[in-house]
């Protein structure tokens, strides 16, 4: 396994993304959450590809993550 110098913290409820290098912020963005019915996952989350949006100015801004989380509940 590979070390990797970046960190991304969400905060929910704030509704901010923020992006770490070491102890060092790159990065503080808006972001959306899920709602009641599609809530977002908390746990442990990976990034497995970062999606180009067609629009940047777009609803989700000119990059999407594609993630996997790590959740000790299994869903069925």
């Amino acid at each position: 396994m590979r070390a990797n110098p970046y960190r991304i913290d969400v905060a929910l409820r704030a509704h901010r993304l923020t992006v770490r290098r070491g102890a060092r912020v790159i990065l503080r963005m808006p972001i959306g959450v899920g709602r009641a019915v599609t809530p977002t996952l908390r746990g442990l989350a990976y990034v497995t590809r970062l999606l180009r949006q067609p629009d940047p100015r777009g609803l989700y801004g000119p990059w999407a993550f594609g993630l996997s989380v790590y959740s000790p509940v299994r869903i069925a």
